[in-house]
């Protein structure tokens, strides 16, 4: 279940990041680093800081997805 839980918190991530790229791209806006080639070679630490860059863009299942995730990979309670 845990392997299933990250393998679809990366996609999610990944999905909403193409996604934020694509609207930025459009919009002129280069704030955020658009290469998805390097994100995807980016470690742990830096999806969850981007999750915190990402947060004033809502997504329905992204804080979620994040935040379950990052407090089974730190033990942290509910």
């Amino acid at each position: 279940m845990h392997h299933i839980l990250v393998s679809s918190c990366k996609n999610l991530f990944n999905d909403t990041i193409l996604f934020l790229c694509n609207n930025l791209a459009k919009n002129n806006i280069k704030s955020l680093l658009c290469l998805q080639q390097q994100l995807l070679q980016q470690t742990s630490a830096h999806h969850h800081h981007l999750y915190h860059r990402l947060e004033h863009f809502p997504h329905p299942q992204l804080h979620h997805c994040h935040h379950g995730s990052y407090r089974q990979r730190h033990h942290l309670p509910s």
